[in-house]
């Protein structure tokens, strides 16, 4: 899951288990956009800037609602 900030991509969701995993996507590193994309997800998960899966959803739900 993609999350963005003013529309555009900021960080991008993925589950632990596959960003524990030792494999390599070949097709990320072609693309310097997603690579730093990551790199700025990495940065907020070690600063603690992470919020879990129900309140995002509920976030998003109640911003839905809104429109």
């Amino acid at each position: 899951m993609t999350v963005t900030r003013n529309g555009r991509p900021a960080a991008v969701v993925i589950p632990a288990q596959e960003r524990e995993s030792p494999h390599e996507t070949p097709e990320i590193p072609s693309d310097v956009e997603t690579v730093f994309s990551l790199l700025a997800a990495g940065e907020e998960i070690a600063r603690g800037e992470v919020h879990p899966t129900d309140e995002v959803l509920t976030a998003f739900r109640e911003r839905g609602r809104r429109r």
